[in-house]
């Protein structure tokens, strides 16, 4: 379930925002597991290939991602991230 926040416009009314983002119609959001255009330096074990899977673990202005081979963290802009995002490998809400 992605996460949500209230907010209240200037008519008093009150909505939900999503905490999932939509770039060039690739929709990710909080825990997802991303991958990018070029992969981590990182080799898997069983594969010997470069690792290319990511998860998105912080969402705002930045975004925060972690290799899940090695747990290596990258923090880049949003914009840069939109443009260095491949697609979505697993979505949070298949995680639970």
């Amino acid at each position: 379930m992605p996460l949500t926040r209230k907010i209240k416009g200037c008519t008093g009314y009150v909505g939900t925002v999503s905490q999932a983002s939509i770039f060039g119609g690739i929709m990710y959001e909080l825990n997802d597991v991303v991958e990018m255009k070029k992969p981590h330096a990182c080799v898997v074990k069983q594969t010997g290939k470069k690792a290319n899977a990511w998860e998105v673990i912080r969402l705002g202005a930045d975004i925060k991602i972690r290799c899940t081979n090695c747990g290596h963290i990258v923090m880049m802009s949003r914009q840069d991230f939109n443009k260095k995002i491949k697609k979505v490998l697993k979505k949070a809400s298949e995680n639970n």
